[in-house]
């Protein structure tokens, strides 16, 4: 255990940080071996402030704003340059430092036993260690570099916070490796977006790479799906474990009380625009300055940390020539070391030796760009790109007979929906999201007042879709202003795999060099039929129809056009099933949950919906 010293003082105690880092190494490391690192940094990891995670209020209506003309120079982050104490003054050497138990995790434990020191830290504001948290910012990147400098030799590390005594990672070759899962796998975006050196591969599982498409969509407050109402306030209080030292904590405690009062500022519930808050914490910004390479690892449903985050990330490493492959999997916020179909330890074992170890063993010519899991077979499939490549096809809405046609439809038609969440029998106070999707999504030949439902005809032949549908919904509203939300639905009655998992075969996975095992797991398959899927939806908030970024203000009774992006996806429908969309306004498992009943008129002759399918159009 040593204590990283962090080229900022994010505590203003007149010290530069010292960031708490754990460190597990080959005991040949002791005679002189020199050993890559696998980092991981999680703000969980010295514990986490369950009792003050109290969500938002997300019963409130939108604010309806003014005009504005901000641009997106105007929304951009400029770093300020930062008055950093000066270093501490080295007052003697050591070989190592303090020793103490620490588990590290079982899927580390396989690296271990092949060749690589593991290293864990805890960031800025975590227990035992020093400055503050502030979710995704940049002071939360530096203090992650800070870490990597260290196993470069570029910074300084202390046996313990208080008597400077020096010691050093003479034991690392200076090749890291990061991996994580959730806000563990955002930080390596983070850092590797500042192109420090050493840092030569990131395994970001179920990752963030821009904040505000954490939190926010088209200008709604809209975090993960069961966490509505969170957002970076909370997070950081509830990542803060310096409160857990009650006599550390009170030396600081009005400071960060007062950033927490300035983060809410900066956040903007008020509006949900995009600002220069958000700008900071877009690591997509950044993805030109990248040397590392990126293996991303995601679930296809996680509404969670929801699947945009790895397709913007995805698109930025292929602008910027990044080396670069991708799992995607059918479950959600998990990891995959132990999931049947895949090899993924042994995939992550020739990457890390590819990359650290410098062993040339055609990891990059013989895994495939995209290994996506098929939802109907569950197997794993190699695809040579993320899409899978597709024609982009616009999808017209039949306002007569509530159908999706390839063909335009001439007439003009006006339909009308309400928002008004009691006519689905949604219980505010239970928040029984299930029954309200299950009525909105069922039965789409009836007419429900709360929705618009249009189907396909009937399917021949599988449908492949991949990629990102985008939704455009030209209509008026009789408020000032109002959600749009929209879905695509897999209507066909089936034993569909569910997200769960189910041991399959104990201990299944052996480690190997005395590291442990794991049991095999395989998702469940539900032993009850479901008539529907939902895909994938997207959202906005009227107000925001030109960017997220600035407010265009609604006239009640004017038509407008509202063009957005749902959550990318690739799924297959079967043959025998339709595709369904729904049109809808608020979201009750994501979105906030307005008061004010607004009332929608659609023109379904200037709305469609532009689908990427790979196969199955033809004899649709």
């Amino acid at each position: 255990m040593v204590y990283v010293e962090s080229p900022q003082d994010t505590d203003l105690d007149g010290k530069r940080d010292l960031i708490e880092v754990w460190i597990k190494r080959p005991k040949e490391t002791e005679e002189g071996m020199k050993v890559p690192a696998i980092f991981e940094v999680s703000p969980y990891l010295q514990g986490t402030n369950d009792d003050l995670y109290i969500l938002h209020n997300v019963d409130e209506d939108l604010t309806v704003g003014e005009a504005t003309s901000t641009t997106l120079e105007d929304v951009t982050y400029v770093p300020e340059e930062r008055i950093v104490p000066k270093a501490r003054q080295v007052k003697g050497q050591a070989d190592n430092a303090k020793v103490e138990p620490f588990e590290f995790g079982d899927w580390y434990n396989y690296f271990f036993a092949r060749g690589y020191a593991i290293v864990f830290s805890g960031g800025i504001g975590t227990y035992n260690s020093e400055g503050l948290n502030s979710t995704g910012s940049e002071e939360e990147t530096i203090s992650t570099v800070a870490v990597i400098d260290w196993l470069n030799g570029r910074t300084k590390a202390f046996t313990n916070k208080t008597d400077n005594i020096e010691v050093t990672a003479d034991w690392c070759t200076g090749n890291v490796g990061m991996s994580g899962r959730s806000y563990r796998g955002t930080l390596p975006i983070a850092a590797a977006a500042t192109g420090v050196e050493g840092l030569k591969t990131i395994v970001p599982v179920a990752a963030i790479s821009n904040w505000y498409d954490y939190y926010r969509a088209n200008g709604l407050n809209l975090a993960g799906e069961t966490w509505q109402g969170d957002d970076c306030d909370l997070l950081a209080i509830y990542c803060m474990s310096r409160m857990l030292d009650e006599a550390d904590y009170a030396s600081i405690k009005d400071l960060f009380e007062a950033a927490m009062e300035q983060m809410r500022l900066e956040q903007d519930r008020v509006s949900g625009d995009y600002n220069v808050f958000w700008d900071e914490r877009n690591y997509l910004n950044n993805i030109d300055k990248m040397t590392a390479s990126v293996f991303i690892v995601h679930g296809l449903n996680d509404w969670n940390v929801k699947p945009k985050q790895f397709d913007k990330l995805w698109e930025k490493l292929q602008e910027n020539n990044i080396p670069s492959k991708m799992v995607l999997h059918q479950g959600e916020h998990m990891s995959i070391g132990n999931l049947n179909g895949i090899d993924f330890n042994d995939m992550m074992n020739r990457w890390f030796d590819y990359w650290l170890y410098d062993i040339d063993n055609d990891v990059m010519e013989t895994l495939p760009t995209a290994t996506i899991q098929n939802n109907v077979t569950m197997q794993f499939e190699g695809f040579d790109s993320w899409p899978v490549t597709s024609q982009s096809v616009k999808l017209s809405l039949d306002g007569t007979n509530h159908s999706l046609s390839f063909n335009n439809i001439p007439t003009s038609t006006v339909e009308t929906f309400t928002d008004d969440l009691s006519l689905s029998g949604y219980d505010r106070n239970e928040q029984n999201g299930t029954d309200w999707l299950d009525a909105l999504v069922s039965t789409p030949e009836e007419t429900r007042a709360d929705r618009l439902a249009y189907v396909s005809d009937v399917l021949t032949e599988d449908l492949h879709i991949s990629g990102t549908t985008k939704m455009s919904i030209t209509a008026s509203l009789d408020q000032p202003t109002g959600i749009l939300s929209a879905m695509l639905v897999d209507y066909g009655t089936e034993y569909r795999a569910t997200i769960d998992t189910e041991v399959i075969v104990p201990n299944g996975i052996i480690y190997g060099g005395n590291a442990g095992s794991d049991d095999i797991v395989d998702f469940i398959i539900s032993d009850t039929p479901s008539d529907y899927k939902v895909i994938t939806r997207g959202w906005m908030d009227a107000q925001n129809r030109i960017a997220n970024y600035r407010v265009d203000p609604i006239t009640p009774g004017t038509e407008y056009t509202f063009t957005f992006e749902m959550e990318p996806m690739d799924y297959t429908l079967k043959a025998g099933h339709q595709l369904g969309l729904i049109i809808y306004s608020t979201d009750a498992q994501f979105s906030m949950r307005p008061l004010t009943i607004t009332n929608f008129d659609v023109n379904t002759a200037q709305t469609t919906v532009e689908i990427p399918i790979v196969s199955g159009r033809s004899k649709w």
